[in-house]
């Protein structure tokens, strides 16, 4: 069975390495990228991420930035992403540009887990749906 592979986007190091860790151990792939411009450096160089962590406040470029480029990638639209944020703004102003979730920092590691699994299977179910449609 594939791994689920999770593309970690934040500009910390120490909240890198420690979301690779915790999701490692709870066995899942895991790449980094420092700022939007390595995330989409990795998916122009063939990754393939079922769910991006993004943080907003990144320098080079940041989530917001990301969330517009990433559509110049065909194979980026449809991964469901989970916005990592302290702040208030990123809740109301992350489903205007169609992410499934927003986690506020402190992170909590089971709620975290929980909200990837529920992008997973809610990225499955709607691949399915449209894939069971007639076509046009």
């Amino acid at each position: 069975m594939k791994l689920t592979t999770v593309l970690v986007v934040d500009d910390d190091a120490e909240i890198r390495q420690a979301l690779a860790e915790l999701l490692e151990d709870e066995d899942y792939g895991v790449r980094l990228a420092a700022n939007g411009k390595e995330a989409l450096e990795l998916v122009s160089s063939g990754l393939r991420p079922d769910v991006i962590l993004l943080d907003v406040m990144m320098p080079v470029m940041d989530g917001w930035h990301f969330l517009s480029a990433r559509l110049k990638y065909p194979e980026l639209v449809e991964v469901p992403i989970i916005i990592i944020s302290a702040g208030q703004e990123a809740e109301r102003e992350a489903h205007k540009v169609g992410v499934f979730e927003v986690a506020k920092k402190p992170l909590h590691v089971d709620d975290l887990i929980q909200r990837i699994e529920d992008c997973r299977r809610r990225a499955k179910s709607t691949v399915r749906q449209e894939g069971t449609q007639p076509p046009a």
